[in-house]
Parts: C-alpha cells; sequence; structure tokens
C-alpha cells in the first residue's frame, strides 16, 4: 500500500488520476470526470458524440480505456467543455453584481448552478439579473435557508467544553481550499481527527499516525469560535472544530492536475468532495 494510501483506494486513485489526466489534455473535449471507489467506476463526459464518436473522441475514449485497467468507464456526452463552464463561473462569482450567489459546477447538469437566498435583501434582484442572462449553462436554485438545509444542523460548543478566551490560538492556521469548479466526485471515506500541525500551521487530518492535508469545498474557512479554532462551510456555519474526529467523502488525487495549492506544499491531498460529518 502506498503511504499516501489513506483510504486503502491506491489503486483506484492512482488510475483515476491518470484517467482525469487523459481528458484534461483535451480541454474542448473534457466535460468533467466522476469516480466512485465503491464501485470502481469512473464516469467520463465528453464534449461530442460517444455513440457516433469523431475521430478525436475515439482516440481519447480508447486511452481512457486502456488507462482504466479493471475499473468499469462509461462515457457520456455533454454539450458544454470544463473550459467553457469554469470561465463562465469564475466571472459569476466573481462578479461585485452579484454578491450573495454562491454554487459551483454541477458536472451531471453539464450547467454552473447558482444558488441564490431568498431571505437576502437584493435576492429579487440576483434572481432578475440570471434571468436575464438567458444562458442555458446556468442552473439557478432558489432557496429559503432553514436550520436542516445541507443535512446539517447549526452546531453551538457546550459551555463545558470551551477553552478560556486567553488560551484561545492567536494566529489561524492556513488551509488548502478548493478551486470555484471542483474537478470530480469521489466517494472514498476518509476518518480521522482534525488538528494544526505544528510544523505547518495547516489544518491536517490525523489518521493514527499520518497527516492527511484536506482540499476543502471553495469559501470554506476557519475562525475563533468559542475560544478554539473552528473549521466553516461556504455559509459561515461551524462543521467541526479541532480536536473532534470527523468523517469526509472524497479522495486522494494529485494536488498540481487538480489546480489545488497545497497549504503545507504536499503533492497528494484528499480532495473533499462527499459529506464532512462528526464522528459521535
Amino acid at each position: 500500500m502506498s503511504p499516501e494510501d489513506v483510504t486503502e483506494t491506491w489503486d483506484f486513485d492512482e488510475r483515476a488520476v491518470q484517467i482525469s489526466a487523459l481528458v484534461r489534455r483535451r480541454p474542448t473535449l473534457d466535460g468533467g470526470i466522476s469516480v466512485d471507489a465503491a464501485t470502481r467506476s469512473v464516469v467520463v463526459r465528453l464534449v461530442g458524440s460517444v455513440d457516433e464518436p469523431s475521430r478525436s473522441v475515439r482516440r481519447l475514449m480508447e486511452s481512457v480505456l486502456a488507462a482504466a485497467g479493471d475499473l468499469t468507464v462509461e462515457f457520456r456526452s455533454v454539450r458544454y467543455s470544463r473550459t467553457k463552464l469554469s470561465r463562465l463561473a469564475d466571472k459569476l462569482f466573481h462578479d461585485p453584481e452579484l454578491r450573495g450567489i454562491s454554487g459551483g459546477w454541477n458536472t451531471d447538469a453539464n450547467q454552473i448552478e447558482v444558488m441564490v437566498r431568498l431571505d437576502l435583501d437584493n435576492s429579487q434582484y440576483l434572481l432578475d439579473r440570471l434571468r436575464g442572462l438567458e444562458d442555458d449553462r446556468i442552473r439557478i436554485v432558489a432557496f429559503t435557508p432553514t436550520p436542516h438545509d445541507w443535512g446539517r444542523r447549526p452546531r453551538a460548543r457546550p459551555a463545558a467544553d470551551r477553552v478560556d478566551e486567553a488560551t484561545a490560538p492567536v494566529e489561524l492556521p492556513g488551509l488548502s481550499v478548493q478551486r470555484l469548479i471542483a474537478v470530480e466526485a469521489m466517494q472514498a471515506l476518509l476518518t480521522g481527527t482534525l488538528e494544526i500541525d505544528e510544523a505547518t500551521n495547516c489544518l491536517m487530518l490525523r489518521r493514527g499516525g499520518t497527516l492527511v492535508e484536506v482540499a476543502w469545498p471553495w469559501r470554506w474557512s476557519v475562525e475563533i469560535r468559542s475560544g478554539e479554532v473552528a473549521l466553516l462551510d461556504e455559509r459561515g456555519e461551524t462543521v467541526c472544530w479541532v480536536g473532534e474526529e470527523i468523517a469526509i467523502g472524497g479522495g486522494t488525487v494529485d494536488a498540481g492536475p487538480a489546480d489545488i495549492e497545497s497549504c503545507a506544499g504536499y503533492q497528494w491531498v484528499f480532495l473533499a468532495s462527499g459529506s464532512v460529518e462528526v464522528v459521535e
């Protein structure tokens, strides 16, 4: 087993990385991939017909199958490439006139999913602006947040567990965060204790004697809450605190091809692409 194989799916992850690299070399054909370690399957989305493929599509399909080995590969046709959707997302989510939206790349829909909260002062303005674009690459999801949105209840540290504010960390740790557009949807499971690596001051997950760097979803951050370092999701809600044991869905990826800047300078990081739950 490789030392980076913290989920015991190294052979699968390595082949998935190879397939991703092959597809990314053809940006005009790359519609994104998703992987499932449990079923050892990979879905490759290509721009163009996969039933009656052009010469370039056929050659890429053959290369993917050769790299897949014993993995199951499904090819799907999509209209838009990763590059086109990435450019659109960068434009939308960095537009100061659209401040307040969130979301990302929905690989299954081959669209940018834009979420608009209905409890904001400018909610109607945001909806009108987005609808006025008349762009079928955009999927608008309007919602009213409730305590149970996203499958996670708001958490508060019990008073008995809080530390003295005077002993709280002065410097917040760094953390690796994914780019706006997710690279792959991976479904391996990693369980460990959230802690800060003293050598790098980076947020890590300890699994036994191994420190694993996690690339968290876009807009996740850290903050001092109840006198302790807390991991926050994109809405600013507490996911967990340093010292808690958590389980994360995702998979091991090479940080370079995945467009992730490692806080600790690691080559391999765990891409958090599934749920993050506290182990009670």
